[in-house]
């Protein structure tokens, strides 16, 4: 996943691949034939997926997947649940896919399937306003570090000898960070940017940035490729007349569909 070429080229080829290969019209997934995509989400992670003020579920997640649903002909279906349950959740089919903003890792790719990016982000970390000990990934070492334990930016405060005090979602995150019971907390850069359209005054800032960027796909049990195609080819066409990319710049006030 390192050597990326952006969502066009990829999805592009990928669509031309699956066109060739008759994999559509050959065969249907068992969601195709049901009618219906059952979508694993938090629901409450904005931009990706959230609750507006009228209680309807939105976001950049939310959004892309009805229009994968809709390019595929059958109907969206939301389950939500916290992070630490997505994953048990999809291996259990309480859903047939999670799209929640889900880094695209070697060790996910060991156990799930991915479809092709529909979103590229950094890692950023986030301190309060008046740390001037973390400016680095490797000043982690030693501190105090929220994050939903299973989640990439936990592995990654691990692997750079923070503890993790694990977390339900991002609002009790923010809240530990607030009060000075941790000392920081790793994530998108565009989670950091729109918490701050949310919330000028608040007291926190950006230590430091990861240099690598991380691909951002749709999650799927293993070995259904019938499935992977149909979203692949679904994604192709939302990127291909220009979908992904106003999605992209309504929630995030920029184009996050290229790396």
């Amino acid at each position: 996943m390192k050597n990326k070429k952006g969502i066009l080229t990829v999805l592009a080829g990928a669509a031309v691949l699956l066109t060739a290969c008759g994999t559509l019209s050959g065969s249907q997934s068992a969601v195709k034939k049901n009618g219906v995509l059952r979508i694993g989400m938090e629901g409450d992670w904005m931009p990706w997926n959230f609750h507006n003020e009228a209680g309807e579920l939105i976001g950049y997640d939310t959004d892309i997947a009805r229009n994968i649903a809709g390019r595929m002909g059958v109907e969206a279906e939301f389950v939500e649940m916290n992070w630490n349950d997505l994953f048990t959740g999809l291996e259990s089919g309480d859903f047939d896919v999670v799209i929640n903003g889900v880094g695209v890792t070697p060790e996910r790719m060991e156990t799930y399937d991915f479809s092709e990016p529909y979103g590229y982000t950094r890692t950023v970390i986030m301190v309060r306003s008046d740390n001037t000990d973390i400016a680095s990934f490797e000043d982690l070492d030693g501190k105090k570090v929220a994050n939903t334990p299973t989640s990439e930016y936990a592995v990654r405060a691990d692997e750079n000898g923070a503890q993790v005090i694990p977390v339900k979602d991002f609002q009790e995150t923010m809240d530990l960070l607030a009060s000075g019971e941790v000392d920081a907390t790793l994530n998108s850069e565009l989670t950091y940017l729109i918490y701050m359209m949310k919330n000028p005054d608040a007291e926190v800032k950006v230590a430091a940035y990861s240099t690598d960027v991380s691909p951002v796909g749709v999650l799927m049990r293993k070995g259904d490729d019938t499935l992977k195609n149909e979203i692949n080819n679904a994604l192709a066409g939302l990127y291909n007349d220009g979908t992904l990319s106003s999605l992209s710049i309504q929630y995030f006030g920029s184009d996050i569909t290229r790396d």
